[in-house]
């Protein structure tokens, strides 16, 4: 009997996880590959095999918050930043954070200076009014339980 288990599990670049999965899986089978495992448009005349959702944001945000996970928070840069700009990477990311922070504060904002979503790096350069400005449109947005309760 097979028993499926729950792992919470972060994946810094998920395009290689899954080249490297699907190589791992075919040498297993004894099938030989004479090319590479490509990630690109799919073709028109391919079938679905197998698929992969991801948790609801909400979750994602709560695990982030509580657990302080850095490699999510990159993640869900990297995430806006395809969404934004066509371009997954933190430097897309982060212009797509100060674009939406601007957006949504308003003209009297002026983003702070982020090299990664993360937190990590020593030269994320925010003002103690730039944090106030995030935090006090937080609390007054239709987000602000979201948060709230994301943290606890």
């Amino acid at each position: 009997v097979s028993q499926s288990r729950y792992f919470p599990l972060s994946i810094p670049n998920p395009t290689l996880y899954a080249q490297t999965l699907v190589q791992k899986d075919l040498k297993k089978l004894g099938i030989s590959l004479t090319g590479q495992v490509k990630i690109g448009i799919q073709p028109a005349q391919t079938t679905l095999i197998a698929s992969h959702t991801s948790d609801n944001l909400r979750r994602i945000l709560t695990t982030m918050l509580q657990q302080s996970d850095n490699v999510y928070a990159g993640a869900i840069t990297k995430t806006l930043g395809l969404k934004y700009y066509g371009v997954g990477t933190h430097k897309a990311g982060v212009n797509a954070i100060n674009a939406i922070l601007q957006k949504a504060i308003g003209p009297s904002f002026t983003p702070p200076h982020l090299e990664g979503g993360a937190g990590g790096s020593v030269y994320n350069l925010s003002t103690p009014t730039q944090l106030a400005q995030v935090l006090y449109y937080m609390y007054h947005s239709n987000l602000k339980n979201t948060f709230i309760n994301a943290g606890v």
